[in-house]
């Protein structure tokens, strides 16, 4: 069933090149328990057959295609971000996945909890699937611990307040920080006394694999550059 009013969570997905790795991402919303929520995708450009997978895929919810040139994950999330309706933005990398409850669990934790930032655990499998550790992103949310502890959060256990992006402004789009905008986002937020909220859970998977940003893009220079 379409929403008739605004969905609860607008779910963001960016997406450049990952035609091989976007169905298992596919399916986890299919199987989502919650159902209030869209789906926006960013084709950033992408010259894969991204572009054809994602207009094909179909689901129960609204979904909302953009395509644009490549200009870069903070670009494409930005785009996403003004394109939706949702309250709460949840959001999700094209390879990384959700357990089936993800945002069943985050709701139930916002009608309990004043909160308007929330992360969560992640499980880091590789392309098969199998285990190779687990991470914990909690407690470690305020301003010193993002800045001296490195990058403890994932975008993919984030949930925002659309509000929050009133106050703290969208994402960079600086190309020299291309990888690290998400840390940047988590600093600005910490910097504004905007309490990221921590649930225990382990309500999602980071894959790893030879096209994570971290290995791509040279993730440390880019850390130092935002340091800078």
């Amino acid at each position: 069933m379409k929403n008739e009013s605004n969905p609860y969570f607008s779910v963001i997905i960016p997406c450049y090149n990952v035609v091989d790795t976007l169905p298992p991402t596919f399916e986890c919303l299919v199987k989502q328990s919650y159902k209030n929520f869209e789906v926006v995708f960013i084709n950033d450009g992408s010259n894969d057959g991204t572009k054809e997978l994602i207009e094909n895929f179909k689901l129960d919810q609204d979904i909302i295609v953009i395509n644009q040139k490549n200009y870069g994950l903070g670009s494409a999330r930005n785009s996403g971000i003004k394109a939706s309706k949702g309250k709460f933005l949840a959001l999700l990398d094209a390879d990384d996945l959700w357990e089936e409850n993800k945002l069943e669990m985050v709701y139930n934790y916002l009608m309990k909890n004043n909160s308007r930032v929330i992360c969560h655990n992640e499980l880091v499998v590789n392309e098969k699937n199998k285990l190779l550790k687990k991470n914990y992103y909690g407690p470690h949310t305020t301003y010193e611990d993002l800045l001296f502890k490195n990058n403890c959060l994932s975008p993919s256990a984030v949930v925002i307040e659309r509000d929050v992006f009133n106050e703290v402004g969208y994402f960079t789009e600086n190309l020299k920080l291309h990888g690290v905008e998400d840390y940047d986002m988590w600093l600005r937020i910490a910097f504004l006394n905007i309490k990221i909220s921590y649930m225990p859970d382990f309500l999602g998977s980071y894959v790893i694999h030879g096209n994570n940003m971290s290995v791509k893009y040279n993730f440390f220079d880019r850390i130092e550059a935002l340091y800078i």
